[in-house]
């Protein structure tokens, strides 16, 4: 998510795990990651056009691909064959969601808010089609 979007602000920090356990027991029964918070798309702001991710994956904070991110799902431990479902998955979601957005129309009256919309949009879309 944070890499489709061009959040250069994604750092560890950004980041949690959720670990849950039924009452009384000394094991997780899961541990996962928490659904993203606290992100943004840095570029559309003043000398950020440029912004990178604060977080490499695979050594790499720009030009990601598919292949970047199956080999950190590996290196976790994770079979390709699912990072790369997972990701077709993501992919479409993210894909509709972005097709179907509507901006509320409070929004849309702050200065340069459709401006904004439209550089983030196009970031995504821009993403979108460089993926593979």
């Amino acid at each position: 998510m944070a890499w489709l979007i061009a959040d250069g602000d994604m750092h560890l920090k950004n980041m949690a795990v959720l670990k849950t356990a039924k009452p009384g027991q000394q094991a997780f029964t899961s541990v996962r990651l928490a659904p993203v918070y606290d992100t943004l798309t840095t570029r559309v702001f003043p000398r950020l056009e440029h912004d990178h991710m604060a977080l490499k994956l695979n050594g790499k904070d720009e030009r990601l691909r598919r292949a970047d991110f199956v080999a950190v799902a590996t290196l976790a431990g994770l079979r390709a064959g699912d990072a790369n479902e997972t990701l077709d998955e993501v992919l479409r979601a993210f894909t509709k969601a972005i097709d179907g957005l509507k901006v509320p129309a409070g929004c849309l009256n702050q200065p340069n808010a459709q401006v904004a919309v439209a550089k983030v949009l196009g970031i995504c879309r821009e993403r979108l089609d460089g993926f593979d």
